[in-house]
């Protein structure tokens, strides 16, 4: 089973986890207020996960020394609380991992520039700067394409333009455009990279979930990390149990 020193250190990276997404949540922002009730039924479940964790050597241990059952008896009644608390905790799993994906799914369009308003000008201006920026990338080569992708972001960012750096960073345009060359293994890469080059003409509300997607999906210790630390020692640590009597 899970000793006290896995537990504890399952713990200390939760914790840490918690501190961080806690401070960042505080700012009371538009953001912030969106994936509270997440955050909170995430770490709720964490506190379930572990209590399960924690009290089921104890619970084992006590019918497998309980002289009034016969031997087979308490390996079947070990076995069932063993199965029982398993399906708690892969219940509880299941909640962080879903809270984890749909804060992360809140906050990535929340941290992007804003759609701009299109009137019948935007989207004819749209339509122009997609034909010139395809003219211009169609002629570089695939190993310069970021180099120069970057180059037109950076040009518009410092032009405050927004309808460019809506189009090249959060509209996906650029990631069709990457398909056409071959390179959708790299889209994921292009928006990280251009969100952080559009960051500088981002309004309050999206510097705010900008900030808070850095906490909870960027940092050391996010909550991935804290998924996959629950999920160890679930996998682990139950499969460590010993419920055969003697």
């Amino acid at each position: 089973m899970a000793n006290t020193t896995h537990l504890d250190a399952l713990g200390k990276v939760i914790d840490e986890i918690r501190e961080t997404i806690s401070t960042a949540i505080s700012s009371g922002s538009k953001a912030a207020l969106a994936i509270a009730p997440l955050v909170n039924e995430l770490f709720a479940s964490y506190d379930e996960l572990r209590k399960t964790l924690a009290a089921l050597s104890g619970q084992v241990q006590l019918i497998l020394t309980d002289s009034g059952r016969v031997p087979a008896q308490r390996s079947r009644d070990a076995a069932a609380v063993v199965a029982t608390s398993r399906a708690s905790a892969n219940s509880n799993l299941g909640v962080m991992r879903s809270a984890a994906e749909k804060i992360v799914k809140i906050l990535v369009p929340m941290a992007m520039p804003p759609r701009p308003v299109m009137d019948a000008g935007r989207v004819a201006e749209r339509s122009r700067l997609e034909i010139e920026w395809r003219m211009v990338l169609d002629a570089v080569p695939a190993d310069e394409l970021f180099s120069r992708l970057e180059r037109l972001l950076r040009d518009a960012v410092v032009a405050g333009d927004e309808l460019a750096v809506w189009g090249l960073s959060a509209s996906g345009w650029v990631g069709l455009y990457l398909e056409t060359r071959g390179l959708q293994l790299r889209v994921g890469q292009w928006n990280e990279q251009s969100s952080e080059l559009a960051a500088g003409v981002l309004g309050d509300d999206a510097r705010a979930a900008r900030e808070l997607l850095e906490a909870v999906d960027n940092a050391k210790y996010n909550l991935a990390t804290a998924v996959q630390y629950a999920e160890h020692f679930v996998r682990y640590g139950f499969d460590a149990v010993t419920v055969v009597a003697r």
